[in-house]
This record gives C-alpha cells, structure tokens and sequence, in this order.
C-alpha cells in the first residue's frame, strides 16, 4: 500500500510475446475504486476507475507520488502501479 492506494486480486497473465502482465483491482482507502491492466502490447496501462468519486482524488495520488519520485510532472500511474507491484 502507498498512499492509501492498494492493489488486490493481482493476477499474471501472458503478453504479446510471453511476458508477464499483471491485472486486478484498485482500492483507495480501503474501497474497491477500479481496476488496472498492463497492456500485452507494452503499452500504457489501462485504468478503469468504477467509482468516479474517486477519480480526481486517485489521479492526485499518483501524480504527487511521481513528482516526489521523479522530480517532474508526469503521468504517474503506470509509474505507481508499478511500484506497488514491485513491493
């Protein structure tokens, strides 16, 4: 957990050429706000926020964890989520 962002319900799957990709769950503050899949074709991660109450605020997390870890404004999501699957 990072942020009171949390990942639950991971599951591998195989990419495009065999890689592992990931894909489960998103939940903030303990509630179940969306779920998250690594594209099989190495591209950007797709988020699908369920909860739309959630949204700005999840969004805010993840560009403020990028810009501490990174020392720019980025997208940060792929970057956080990443992050918690390394840990």
């Amino acid at each position: 957990m990072k942020d009171g962002i949390e990942l639950k319900g991971v599951k591998v799957f195989k990419g495009h050429d065999g890689e592992p990709c990931h894909q489960g769950n998103l939940y903030m503050d303990g509630k179940k706000i969306g779920r998250f899949s690594e594209d099989s074709h190495g591209g950007p991660m797709s988020i699908n926020i369920i909860n739309k109450e959630f949204e700005d605020e999840f969004y805010k997390r993840t560009k403020d964890y990028t810009i501490e870890y990174c020392g720019m404004i980025l997208k940060g999501t792929d970057l956080f989520i990443g992050t918690l699957l390394s840990n």
